[in-house]
């Protein structure tokens, strides 16, 4: 017996120890350099975004951030990686949204959205519209819907990829319209816009379609009918939302700052706290601003409310229309 309470007591004492150091850990962090994966290819928003944020952060935490791209499967291959990483705060991830609200619906992932990471905090917004020439005889939005209603199966989009948001909302639309109309899926926006401008298609529904291609909107060669987003666009601020068209529908794609789960809650705050202090960067501002990307500042509490929310609307969303 005790022989017992000795053990007892040393594994209470090694625990309280242990406990202790990830305490004194979390009140000095950091005290080494933060690796940061992006799970894209450099030179894209996503990748020059992260970069900056990533140098305005680390003069706050008083650390360098070492930024390494992770490419792969739309985001998931990064994902994949960051979950297995030591939650101490010292491996980060740049998460797009997507991977936790949609992907995981349509494809097998190596990872469970909610059980698998930590949140920070969300700082960017993906844009995606519908673009058409711009002797396009569709003006409006509803142009483009009535044509589609009088001609079955005529109608044609591209699209950078048939699991794309330029996929699944004019689909969502379909299904609430009861109309047939002809997604074309291309490997990304460019080679869209291209089959646009060469009128192979009739519209372009994408990200990528109209910052890239913003000469063209101010010279009336070509015409934006709508946003996807849930607010309209700096890029083209007199462009309506889905949801001002009279559609229950919005896409919330964005860029969002995460780890493994498992992060102390005092590291954590200090990352989400000098992150959204960086958002106010000048640096930071000037070049959102220049890529014309929407910003939004929501803390680890509000992106998980908001990912959970919009995890159960698209899968919903997926259902309705066949996925």
């Amino acid at each position: 017996m005790k022989k017992m309470n000795v053990i007892l007591v040393i594994i209470l004492v090694i625990v309280s120890c242990f406990s202790l150091n990830l305490v004194v850990a979390a009140l000095d962090y950091p005290t080494k350099p933060i690796t940061l994966y992006i799970p894209y290819s450099a030179g894209g928003s996503t990748d020059t975004t992260a970069r900056v944020l990533a140098s305005a952060a680390e003069k706050i935490l008083g650390q360098p951030i070492i930024c390494v791209n992770k490419s792969g499967g739309g985001g998931t291959v990064m994902m994949g990686l960051l979950k297995n990483e030591t939650p101490n705060g010292y491996t980060l991830g740049i998460i797009p949204t997507p991977t936790i609200t949609r992907t995981p619906h349509i494809l097998d992932v190596e990872y469970d959205g909610f059980k698998d990471f930590s949140f920070i905090m969300k700082y960017g917004l993906y844009t995606f519209f519908l673009v058409v020439n711009g002797d396009s005889p569709y003006n409006t939005f509803a142009d483009f819907i009535d044509a589609a209603k009088k001609n079955p199966g005529k109608i044609s989009f591209s699209t950078p990829g048939p699991l794309e948001a330029g996929s699944l909302v004019p689909a969502y639309i379909a299904n609430v319209e009861k109309i047939e109309w002809n997604s074309v899926p291309f490997p990304g926006s460019a080679e869209g816009m291209v089959a646009l401008f060469g009128k192979h298609v009739d519209a372009f529904s994408g990200a990528g379609g109209v910052e890239t291609h913003l000469s063209q909107v101010k010279s009336g060669e070509l015409k934006v009918l709508a946003t996807y987003n849930d607010v309209r666009s700096p890029a083209v601020p007199d462009v309506p939302t889905l949801k001002e068209l009279g559609y229950d529908m919005a896409i919330r794609s964005g860029i969002a700052l995460g780890g493994p789960a498992g992060i102390p809650e005092e590291i954590l705050k200090k990352l989400e706290d000098a992150f959204l202090k960086a958002m106010d960067d000048p640096d930071f501002i000037e070049v959102t601003s220049r890529l014309l990307m929407p910003t939004i500042k929501m803390d680890s509490k509000q992106l998980k409310e908001s990912l959970e929310k919009d995890y159960v609307i698209l899968g919903d969303i997926l259902k309705q229309i066949g996925f």
